[in-house]
């Protein structure tokens, strides 16, 4: 008998949640490594500074996830991502167009990429899970994984990589 059974992606549910949480996954690593690499680099700030100045993104994030669980069986799983997804995008907008800006702003911004992050996350894990067959629920388990850290390094390679293009051309 296969491990994976792919049969499961047939489900637009499921397939819909896994691409949320690689693209989820992707963003969230990708800005968090840039933001902290110009804190650091650019800004002079010491690693605990720059930690610190970002913590608005992940409490965001906590909050959220909780807070968009209880959305879910309201507006469904598709629908609860689309809206987090672009929650995010919005905030990953208004800190592009504020962060040189006050504090209050740029903390405004990471906090709201945050809880559209984290509540993209709580949703996809529920189309994620919900949409899986029963007996091979440990096999979703597993592919969201797989999704969750590919979508990292995705995101970190990306910024990487366009971080040494820029240092190239000059």
């Amino acid at each position: 008998r296969p491990l994976l059974f792919r049969g499961v992606f047939s489900n637009g549910f499921f397939r819909g949640g896994v691409i949320a949480e690689l693209v989820w996954m992707a963003g969230v690593s990708g800005f968090q490594l840039a933001v902290t690499q110009r804190l650091q680099l650019v800004l002079s700030m010491s690693p605990l500074l720059a930690g610190l100045f970002i913590l608005p993104l992940p409490l965001a994030s906590f909050i959220a996830g909780p807070a968009v669980g209880w959305l879910v069986p309201h507006i469904g799983s598709l629908r609860a991502i689309q809206y987090s997804l672009l929650l995010s995008a919005a905030g990953l907008a208004v800190y592009l167009m504020v962060y040189d800006a006050a504090l209050w702003m740029t903390v405004a911004a990471l906090a709201l990429t945050g809880a559209g992050l984290g509540g993209a996350m709580t949703a996809a894990s529920t189309a994620i899970i919900l949409n899986s067959p029963e007996n091979s629920s440990g096999t979703a388990a597993s592919i969201e994984g797989v999704a969750f850290e590919f979508g990292g390094a995705i995101g970190i390679t990306t910024v990487s990589y366009t971080h040494l293009r820029a240092h190239e051309t000059r």
